[in-house]
């Protein structure tokens, strides 16, 4: 399956991170904490997974406070951010509009928010996403329904409806519509020709590799078969017996005594009659 690509002319986009811990224990904080989550609650999910019991992830993000943040938009999120290098985060950070982790002391509330900006929210729904390769494109140009995986190895005509683009401002497990009779008038038999006869899609380049793939196997069975012939024919036009010889394929190799494996008079029979055998052999002894 194609993966996602970069949006292009992707913007970047500034706003701030607000951080907040809470000890709810505390009539006051516990007051503050319920307000700022029924106001978050209002235009947002939260992410509430365990957090590092140290603190060790959430203080230095805790420094960030107040901050403005850039966040790189090549890839967008219903939820969540890549964010631009920030002060003790080289590598950037995936932010959420809304974390709070869980502590083994549960009065203990901590984590942090982004203001949702015009430009955040317009941005979500500005771009579309195909719901099966994650593939995203500005709406104003976009088709309606995905062409980057169309010709995916896996796609199934079940699955067509996925490719449906819709902003990535969509909620996760929203399902997308089924085909209209018209659209599916079009867009079955362009699957159908992206999965047989195309040679541009992925199930078009996965067949010309299995020319490739078929096209070797066949050179090695016959090699093989004509490497077993001569070596087989060899041993019996020395008078010898092939009860107890076996070719190996996978290595190319005759092995002697592979039933059972020949006593130290018997294998040096073999050794001395084997004496210029024009393929690797190995005589297994007892």
């Amino acid at each position: 399956m194609k993966t996602s690509t970069a949006l292009i002319n992707a913007p970047t986009l500034k706003t701030t991170i607000h951080c907040y811990r809470f000890d709810i224990s505390s009539p006051s904080d516990l007051a503050a904490w319920e307000g700022l989550r029924a106001d978050l609650k209002k235009t947002r999910r939260c992410f509430n997974v365990l957090a590092d019991p140290k603190g060790l992830t959430d203080k230095p993000i805790r420094n960030l406070d107040g901050q403005t943040v850039e966040l790189e938009c090549k890839h967008l999120f219903e939820d969540q951010w890549n964010s631009a290098p920030l002060p003790g985060f080289e590598n950037g950070l995936r932010l959420h509009d809304w974390y709070e982790g869980i502590y083994p002391n549960a009065k203990i509330k901590t984590g942090y928010w982004l203001e949702l900006t015009p430009e955040i929210q317009a941005i979500r729904r500005d771009v579309l996403k195909c719901g099966y390769c994650g593939n995203q494109e500005w709406a104003k140009d976009a088709p309606t329904f995905c062409t980057q995986c169309i010709g995916a190895v896996h796609l199934k005509e079940s699955d067509l409806p996925l490719l449906r683009l819709m902003p990535v401002a969509t909620r996760f497990g929203t399902k997308r519509a089924p085909l209209t009779e018209a659209e599916a008038a079009e867009l079955i038999p362009a699957f159908v020709h992206a999965q047989t006869v195309s040679k541009e899609t992925a199930a078009g380049r996965a067949r010309e590799a299995t020319y490739v793939r078929i096209l070797k196997d066949r050179d090695n069975t016959v090699s093989n078969a004509n490497d077993q012939y001569d070596g087989l024919k060899w041993i019996l036009d020395k008078g010898l017996t092939l009860e107890n010889v076996i070719f190996y394929n996978h290595t190319g190799t005759f092995c002697v005594g592979w039933r059972k494996p020949l006593g130290e008079a018997e294998a040096a029979v073999w050794f001395d009659l084997l004496d210029g055998f024009p393929f690797p052999v190995e005589v297994k002894r007892a």
